[in-house]
């Protein structure tokens, strides 16, 4: 690199390549006379190492592309910062050089609940028409997203569709060129990061689970998450109970819930 024109005095040439440590180097120009040339050697910084686990076996995604499966032994990776994916999660690390590190995802840190295996009541003591009567099931072990989706994560599904154009993980029978947008996407009384994706269709529904690594429970699944073992007909038992959850009585004009509220309220 050639200057000209530097004005006498101190200076500080500052030397930065990607992957390698910045150096800095101090000159004086006392007059008129070419100085230099300045040559250094810039030392590279080393990678590092990261291990990544979680209590529930799913895929891993560095900086997204996919790095396989838990459990995931250390490797190596570029030291600086990392952002990871797994179930949907986002988490953004920082590796530091030459030094291993090892993640680990909780069901907690992926809002995930786990329901054990065992028998439970599906079905209604007094069906109306069309429904079953109650009978005992035995299902094995599964995980449950312990919260509704939320709009920000929904939208990092939809910039993924955008940005790729992959609609891999799609239904095979859905509409050709389905965007995946819900019908209330540009609606501000839905539409709040926090708030519950709402106006998605069964194929968006089974596209935003593959591409979080998960799928729809069945329904049965689903009944026995929502009423326990024992059939109640609430998940907290058989009595109506409005201050266990958010819901809107349009009797009340104070109700503040006319629509959705925050995803973990």
């Amino acid at each position: 690199v050639a200057s000209e024109q530097v004005e006498g005095g101190e200076h500080r040439a500052v030397f930065t390549h990607p992957g390698y440590y910045e150096f800095s180097y101090p000159f004086k120009v006392l007059d008129s006379s070419p100085v230099g040339p300045i040559k250094v050697s810039l030392q590279k910084i080393p990678p590092g190492r990261l291990g990544i686990d979680s209590e529930v076996s799913a895929e891993v995604f560095i900086d997204g592309t996919s790095a396989g499966r838990t459990p995931i032994a250390p490797r190596l990776l570029e030291s600086g910062k990392h952002l990871l994916r797994i179930l949907g999660v986002e988490r953004t690390l920082l590796v530091e050089p030459g030094t291993e590190r090892r993640e680990r995802f909780t069901f907690k840190d992926l809002e995930m609940v786990q329901i054990p295996a065992g028998d439970f009541i599906y079905g209604s003591n007094d069906p109306l028409p069309g429904q079953l009567h109650a009978r005992t099931v035995r299902l094995p072990a599964y995980a449950l997203d312990r919260f509704e989706v939320t709009n920000a994560r929904y939208e990092l599904f939809l910039a993924w569709v955008r940005e790729t154009r992959d609609h891999s993980k799609c239904r095979p029978d859905e509409e050709k060129g389905k965007d995946h947008t819900p019908k209330f996407w540009a609606d501000e009384r839905f539409n709040a990061p926090n708030r519950p994706v709402v106006g998605v269709d069964y194929w968006d529904a089974c596209a935003y689970a593959a591409w979080a690594g998960k799928r729809l429970p069945t329904e049965q699944e689903w009944e026995k998450a929502a009423r326990g073992p024992k059939g109640n007909s609430y998940p907290w038992g058989n009595e109506w109970d409005p201050a266990r959850l958010n819901w809107a009585d349009l009797r009340k004009e104070s109700e503040s819930w006319i629509y959705t509220s925050p995803v973990g309220s």
